[in-house]
């Protein structure tokens, strides 16, 4: 058999499979059902494939492949916001009674029994989820890697349910989900730098008290303890409190150069190890 021949047999196999499988369940698909579809000898099925199984596994994925790479193409240039309601728009083509809401449907629950159309399908879900993350991540929402495997989810099981509730639908589901697409806080990257700044117990600003707008002392700057860089995620931190805390003291008549039993440098700071 021609390379040709034997690519358009395969093909029609698992244009054949696909629609079996929606018609009469997963089960229910026998070699010769598939080959009368297909128009080809049943002898063809097995020359092609190395089970009937493998067959229906590769038809199956490939729909679900067909289906998640339209969803994703809806995200191209797109914010958050009309791109869920394109990709959901993408997804009202599919009622819950279509054929290929039903194949989904039937591999869902063959999965529970074949490890690998298992594989497969988590193999699917990631390829489509990293996308999505970036997406995520390019419009400012928060936590995009784990907004983006809810929303993936999310998207799958309103495919599912459709087969028993058509109502499932964009207008119902899309003010729903957009509840997900939570921006990023502003000024996120100021949590982590406290927690620094608690790691660190503090030294850095220690190192500062005593002057004023001086640089940390040569060891700090090498990180102390005899580990270069030990600090410096901090040392913004550090700076501002100390100038916030000497504008205060100007203020209220305290001189410029505070001692080291002056005013609370640390108040601001989340509890951490004990102040020096």
């Amino acid at each position: 058999m021609t390379t040709e021949r034997g690519r358009q047999v395969r093909e029609r196999l698992l244009g054949a499979a696909s629609e079996l499988i929606a018609e009469v369940g997963w089960g229910a698909v026998s070699t010769r059902m598939l080959a009368e579809r297909a128009g080809v000898g049943p002898g063809l099925v097995h020359y092609h494939y190395p089970s009937l199984n493998a067959l229906l596994n590769e038809a199956a994925l490939a729909t679900m492949r067909a289906v998640a790479e339209r969803t994703a193409e809806q995200l191209e240039g797109t914010d958050p916001g009309p791109g869920l309601e394109m990709m959901l728009a993408a997804l009202d083509v599919y009622p819950g009674d279509d054929p290929v809401s039903a194949l989904f449907v039937e591999a869902y629950l063959a999965a529970g029994r074949d490890d690998d159309l298992r594989d497969g399908i988590t193999a699917l879900l990631e390829r489509f989820r990293a996308p999505l993350t970036d997406w995520l991540r390019a419009g400012g929402v928060a936590d995009p890697e784990a907004t983006a495997r809810v929303l993936a989810s999310a998207l799958d099981g309103v495919m599912l349910h459709r087969t028993l509730d058509p109502r499932l639908g964009a207008e119902t589901v899309g003010p729903v989900l957009r509840r997900l697409l939570v921006p990023a806080p502003v000024g996120a990257g100021e949590g982590s730098e406290r927690r620094a700044a608690r790691a660190c117990g503090h030294r850095g600003c220690r190192d500062r008290r005593a002057v004023p707008g001086a640089a940390p002392g040569p060891a700090r700057m090498a990180g102390g303890r005899g580990r270069a860089g030990a600090w410096p995620a901090t040392t913004g931190v550090h700076d501002r409190l100390l100038r916030s805390w000497l504008r205060r003291g100007r203020a209220d008549g305290v001189g410029s150069t505070p001692a080291r039993t002056g005013p609370p440098l640390h108040r601001g700071l989340p509890r951490g190890r004990a102040r020096p």
